[in-house]
């Protein structure tokens, strides 16, 4: 049998409680956060392609598929794949090598 404790008075005074404080501690996070924003977002390199702006790691995934693509008809093609693991587990930690590599060599500082 399960014991519940009997439900705190909720009292009307014009004290703050342990709530209404750790609400205002969330809400002070929250718009620390939201305020930090406009300042990072100027961190991140963002290249210009006929007048769009594209964020470098986007470009750094479409050129990690690319090299995926070119990884898997390698080793296709020299018959290693029946040799291979898991493949969507394989690729995908290729896939991931790849762009992560790509960041890396063209965005190091």
């Amino acid at each position: 049998m399960i014991r519940r404790a009997p439900c705190p008075k909720i009292s009307t005074n014009a004290s703050p409680n342990v709530s209404q404080i750790t609400s205002w501690k969330n809400f002070a996070r929250t718009a620390a956060l939201l305020l930090g924003i406009p300042l990072l977002s100027a961190c991140d390199p963002i290249f210009s392609i006929d007048g769009a702006f594209f964020p470098a790691w986007l470009l750094c995934m479409v050129g990690g598929g690319f090299m995926l693509g070119a990884i898997r008809w390698a080793v296709y093609r020299m018959g290693l794949e029946p040799f291979v693991g898991p493949k969507v587990f394989v690729y995908f930690c290729v896939y991931l090598t790849c762009t992560l590599g790509l960041w890396l060599g063209f965005f190091h500082r």
